[in-house]
This record gives C-alpha cells, sequence and structure tokens, in this order.
C-alpha cells in the first residue's frame, strides 16, 4: 500500500511539472520569448528529425530485425 501511494505521489509531480513546463512556455511567455521559439523551432526539430534517422530509427529496425 505505501509503495502505491509512493507511486501515485510521484507521478502526481511528474504531471505537476509537465503542466507547469507547458503554461510557462504557451501562457506566460512573452511575446519575445515566443518569436526565440519559432525562430529556432525549425533548427531544433530538423536536427531531431536527423537524430531520429541517423541512429534512433535504424536502431530500432536493427533491433526488430534481431527479434525476427
Amino acid at each position: 500500500m505505501t509503495q502505491d501511494i509512493e507511486i501515485f505521489a510521484n507521478y502526481c509531480v511528474f504531471m505537476r511539472s509537465i503542466y507547469l513546463h507547458a503554461r510557462e512556455l504557451f501562457e506566460t511567455s512573452s511575446a519575445e520569448d515566443k518569436a526565440l521559439m519559432v525562430a529556432t523551432a525549425g533548427t531544433f526539430f530538423g536536427d531531431l528529425n536527423r537524430v531520429l534517422n541517423e541512429y534512433v530509427i535504424p536502431q530500432v529496425r536493427s533491433c526488430a530485425r534481431q527479434t525476427q
């Protein structure tokens, strides 16, 4: 029972941190901050796409082939 309460409490803390982070990014950030996010989003997601295509996706495919 105590372990269940601890797991639930940790999940609540995690969810609150996600909520506060999203609120900071999308609700309370200044116009300057939002403009900066828009300006950097293309680079960030382009880089993320490259990482996924060059490393993560091939690794997942490799693992999937090994299990067949």
